[in-house]
């Protein structure tokens, strides 16, 4: 007689060991969606912190060991807000000086300081004008590219960059998207929001990516205020041992001009000649000094936003 083999029924899954299941994987998704958003909150802060070092560079720009560069040194101003409408039809002020050429503003190009160049008051125009000098002035943009398609400077999370509205600063356009700023406004600080589109001095940021962004193109709390340059003319043996009339003038971009002005003073035997310019704007400076007649030195220094005074010697030979 064959013998019979007895097999258990196949046993599933209970209902308690399925929900248990399925709380672990929900857990286990929740965990995961969780932490991709903090990787992708952090990616959209590294994002959005770039694009405010590439504003930055747009309008300031010094390279290790190299020359300043950028929209303040070549039109020796800050850019200013221009107006423009937005998706919902309001009109808000932006950073368009950055990508397009401000009306009325020259392209870049190696000027002389002919008459029909300078921006000067009539008292001081004949003694400026001088085609031997050579001032690099203008607009060499865009010093930013947009994306195909936009036409405004959004953040990493689709908000617009801003300007503060205090310490004489003023803001782009407030958080509702309506006008603050006024069209020509100079713009010395600007920020971006955050991933929670809120300014840090309204509510305290959640997370660090939450946080604003700043740039200042001034010192905290600062602005382009009146410059000097005092110059100190030297020669290899100490002062300059020449008596006669010392001419020192300068000459700084201004927009697709050139500007800047004149001095005098009278140098004696073994004496030192000083000169204070004030009101000078910050970006290139070209100074030519003529000694008795002659031009005897020709010096460029950078004049630093937000500087009050930018010491220099000449040497004469």
């Amino acid at each position: 007689m064959p013998t019979s083999v007895l097999r258990s029924p196949a046993r599933g899954f209970t209902l308690i060991e399925l929900v248990v299941v399925l709380v672990i994987l929900a857990l286990l998704t929740h965990l995961a969606v969780r932490e991709m958003g903090k990787v992708q909150a952090s990616h959209r802060r590294r994002q959005a912190d770039r694009q405010l070092e590439e504003v930055r560079a747009a309008v300031w720009a010094r390279e290790p060991g190299g020359a300043a560069s950028g929209f303040l040194m070549d039109l020796g101003r800050l850019p200013r807000a221009v107006p423009a409408t937005n998706e919902a039809g309001r009109v808000v002020q932006t950073l368009a000086e950055l990508w397009q050429r401000p009306a009325g503003v020259a392209p870049f190009a190696l000027r002389t300081a002919a008459a029909t160049n300078l921006v000067v008051p009539a008292s001081v125009q004949t003694a400026l004008a001088d085609e031997t000098v050579v001032v690099p002035c203008g607009w060499r943009g865009p010093y930013l590219r947009l994306p195909f398609g936009r036409t405004r400077l959004l953040d990493a999370w689709g908000n617009p960059f801003e300007t503060r509205d205090d310490a004489g600063f003023v803001r782009l356009f407030t958080s509702a998207g309506e006008p603050a700023a006024q069209e020509g406004d100079a713009i010395g600080r600007v920020r971006h929001l955050g991933a929670d589109a809120r300014p840090d001095d309204r509510i305290t940021p959640s997370s660090e990516a939450a946080r604003d962004g700043v740039v200042d193109f001034l010192p905290p709390g600062g602005r382009i205020n009146p410059l000097a340059v005092t110059a100190q003319f030297v020669n290899g043996a100490g002062p300059v041992g020449i008596d006669g009339t010392v001419r020192c003038r300068w000459y700084m971009p201004c927009g697709g001009a050139i500007t800047g002005d004149v001095a005098t003073v009278t140098l004696t035997e073994g004496s030192f000649a000083t000169f204070s310019f004030n009101g000078l704007p910050p970006g290139a400076c070209t100074l030519v000094v003529d000694v008795g007649g002659r031009k005897r030195a020709q010096e460029t220094v950078e004049v630093p936003p937000g500087g009050r005074t930018v010491q220099m010697k000449v040497w004469v030979p």
